[in-house]
């Protein structure tokens, strides 16, 4: 399952350093976009629990998915361990929300790095736990990262018109994937986030696109563009030109 992983990836097997955790990193950005369609998919099978490594690379095969916070850190966590790499899956505190998701700390030289494939941005580390803050500007929304005095902790936070809108705590202690089974089946219900609202992240040749319902930015180095999907037909279009091409969506703006 790692050389399937790995081929998806387009990159080839090496020994576990930095330099290579920053390679994945941004192979899994490109080729595994997060994404809700893939969770609205799953809800039509029925599937409860967080769908396994298998069916997450199946569904990049069929039809460009990656998925949300659940199964891009939790199966990428997975890879690196497969690859050499110590690394474990942690819960995380969302708008006070416990589990609501999770991210991905990495043990290197003895230092431990967060790594974060679940934000709908490249604000994705590796940050070391032991250093200092990194903030970024992309222009329609600002992030800082703060690691804690532990070494292994950290607190996120997402701020956008001057608001924070989005807060992340993480707790110290290594979890399984499937302990969040019963998180993931609480954020599938009706009225849940991603649920509720359609959102896609796509990085492709330092391009990076967002979709978030009716809304479309594209952000690359030096500028930045923000339009208005005023459709179902060029919200289909939007998706095909980021590479997914599972178009069977209940649109919550369009139907």
């Amino acid at each position: 399952m790692i050389a399937r992983y790995l081929r998806a990836l387009r990159v080839p097997q090496q020994e576990p350093t930095r330099e290579y955790l920053e390679t994945l990193i941004r192979a899994q950005q490109t080729h595994f976009p997060y994404e809700s369609l893939s969770k609205l998919y799953w809800i039509k099978a029925g599937v409860r629990g967080v769908p396994p490594l298998e069916a997450f690379l199946e569904g990049q095969e069929q039809f460009g998915f990656g998925g949300l916070c659940f199964m891009q850190n939790g199966h990428f966590t997975a890879l690196l361990a497969g690859l050499g790499f110590k690394a474990e899956l942690v819960g995380v505190t969302s708008n006070g929300d416990v589990d609501a998701h999770a991210s991905c700390r990495v043990l290197l030289d003895g230092v431990a790095y967060h790594v974060d494939l679940g934000l709908l941005s490249t604000f994705t580390g590796p940050f070391s736990l032991a250093g200092g803050a990194h903030e970024k500007d992309e222009s329609y929304r600002q992030w800082r990262f703060t690691p804690h005095a532990d070494c292994h902790t950290y607190t996120c936070e997402m701020r956008r018109d001057g608001v924070a809108r989005r807060s992340f705590v993480a707790k110290a202690p290594a979890r399984t994937l499937a302990s969040f089974d019963e998180a993931y089946a609480h954020s599938s219900r009706p009225d849940a986030l991603f649920v509720k609202n359609v959102c896609v992240f796509k990085v492709e040749r330092r391009v990076e696109t967002t979709i978030w319902n009716d809304e479309q930015h594209v952000v690359w180095p030096g500028g930045a563009r923000t339009r208005k999907i005023t459709g179902i037909g060029e919200f289909r279009l939007a998706l095909r030109e980021i590479g997914l091409t599972y178009q069977y969506v209940d649109h919550p703006q369009f139907g």
